[in-house]
């Protein structure tokens, strides 16, 4: 009988022919490499995404998750009006800064930058700010004076030239820095190899000079203390060196060469808090951090203190303004801001890629 249709035997032939060709077709892409590329493809895909959301995660942590695609690093299109310095800030320059030239202003003219701003944090529930790189404009410091006033005048320069009605500005302090770093900076040493914290006994009979806001910082052994290393509300006006019997320190500064994996954030060889303050390690452009620092040196006639601030660009490291043999120094240095918006403040994430070209608005 003739009837239509597929025989058994037929089609077991053609599964046979069907799972010889998608075998031999395996084989040929196996050994061609496709398989393999798009499985690594796939890994790199994911380890990117990965590392995209490490800083995110970190910051909606930061932010109670209020923000949940927020990133460290991004860019915020924070726009403050052209400003100047103050007649009141050039005078405390000219007069509390340790400068002893005719004309600060002339010399040093301190000016707005049009600085980028970049996600930094959130604290007490604020976004705050940092800029893209420190700035053009340096500020002059020296002698006791220039210890005395540093943070008071990098925090009013910042204050008056990056404050808006949506944000205040400050210096970028060390703390600013500390609080988001991997290891314990506690337990760093200091350019004499003193461990951050240590108190020292001067040695050196002639050590008996000291800036006089030393006697209110905390860690002066001054019963009356009460400041810290990255606060002044006001100008410290003195007019000559002061003196004690004997002036014992504890040491606030530390060393080191900053690598990525030193910051919380540091995942698969990247860490963007790295970014922000190093701003790509040896090609950094150095700025000073709006904070205070005591250590020691030891030569020949003894130990002796010195009172400095401290700076980064690699590294960290201190500047010395005046030491305890009633000695100066010097500085002309780049500083950063850094800006906390209100808290009634809310951020419109941009569409598409964050990007200096394409930065969230501030609503």
């Amino acid at each position: 009988m003739n009837e239509k249709g597929i025989t058994l035997t037929a089609l077991v032939i053609t599964i046979v022919i069907i799972l010889i060709l998608v075998g031999t077709t395996i084989i040929l892409l196996n050994n061609s490499g496709i398989i393999n590329r798009a499985e690594e493809a796939s890994n790199e895909y994911i380890n990117s995404q990965e590392n995209e959301l490490m800083g995110m995660n970190v910051l909606a942590e930061e932010i109670d998750e209020s923000y949940p695609t927020l990133r460290i690093g991004d860019y915020v299109d924070y726009i403050v009006e052209e400003k100047q310095l103050s007649s009141q800030t050039l005078q405390e320059l000219q007069k509390y800064s340790g400068y002893t030239g005719e004309s600060y202003n002339d010399e040093f003219k301190i000016v707005q930058d049009d600085l980028k701003w970049r996600v930094l944090d959130c604290k007490d529930g604020c976004i705050r700010l940092i800029s893209d790189k420190p700035t053009t404009s340096k500020i002059y410091l020296q002698g006791y004076n220039g210890y005395n006033n540093a943070v008071y005048l990098i925090n009013k320069i910042c204050d008056e030239l990056y404050s808006s009605n949506i944000g205040k500005a400050k210096g970028m302090a060390i703390e600013d820095l500390e609080e988001h770093l991997a290891f314990d900076y506690k337990e760093e040493t200091a350019i004499s190899e003193e461990k951050y914290g240590e108190e020292v006994v001067l040695e050196d009979t002639d050590s008996t000079n000291y800036p006089s806001i030393y006697g209110i910082e905390l860690g002066s052994k001054n019963p009356e203390s009460y400041l810290d290393l990255s606060e002044q509300n006001e100008i410290i006006n003195q007019t000559s060196r002061n003196m004690t019997d004997r002036l014992n320190i504890k040491i606030t500064s530390w060393d080191r060469t900053f690598e990525a994996r030193d910051f919380k954030d540091y995942n698969e060889g990247f860490s963007e808090y790295y970014n922000l303050f190093i701003n790509n390690g040896e090609n950094s452009q150095g700025y000073i951090f709006a904070s205070r620092n005591v250590f020691t040196y030891k030569d020949s006639l003894g130990r002796y203190a010195n009172f400095g601030v401290s700076w980064l660009v690699s590294s960290i490291g201190q500047y010395m303004l005046y030491d305890s043999r009633d000695r100066s120094g010097y500085l002309t240095e780049s500083f950063r801001p850094i800006i906390t918006l209100n808290k009634d403040k809310k951020i419109d994430l941009c569409d598409g890629k964050n990007s200096v070209d394409n930065m969230h608005k501030i609503i």
